[in-house]
């Protein structure tokens, strides 16, 4: 996966944790069963990194790779997973969360950063899960000062 391009921590983090689950779940120990290539693992990661579908969104697709043969590129494009980064389309959500929850704004405010998190979710609601957070998040600061 790294020869493919992947860095050795995301590798090794996917190996130990959703490899690994998918192994025992299939009762096995060899690596070799696996269905999907370094390669299409170190993509998948790839598309992780570089913030184009979430973590969440990731064991998904690694889900639909290993049966189907699919790249997880073709997957993301043919079942719309990409997350929203574009701050002028989230801008939007934001600018609408911050209105119809005064309340949260105002505990945000006051120190409760909790509330942040609340309206982070509520933008994820709208978007359809489909939102970046982080930038979210970011964009949430910002308006908050």
């Amino acid at each position: 996966m790294v020869a493919a391009g992947a860095s050795a921590k995301s590798a090794s983090n996917w190996i130990q944790g959703e490899i690994r689950r998918r192994l025992k779940d299939l009762g096995a120990e060899d690596m070799a069963i696996l269905q999907v290539t370094p390669h299409g693992l170190a993509a998948l990661i790839a598309l992780t990194d570089r913030g184009v579908i979430s973590s969440t969104v990731a064991k998904d697709v690694l889900e639909k790779m290993w049966g189907s043969g699919r790249s997880a590129q073709e997957i993301v494009d043919a079942d719309g997973l990409a997350q929203i980064g574009d701050t002028s389309a989230l801008d939007t959500l934001v600018a609408q969360v911050l209105a119809a929850n005064p309340d949260a704004v105002t505990q945000y405010r006051a120190g409760r950063t909790n509330a942040l998190g609340f309206m982070v979710g509520q933008v994820m609601k709208a978007s359809q899960g489909k939102a970046n957070p982080k930038v979210v998040s970011d964009l949430f600061k910002s308006a908050l000062g």
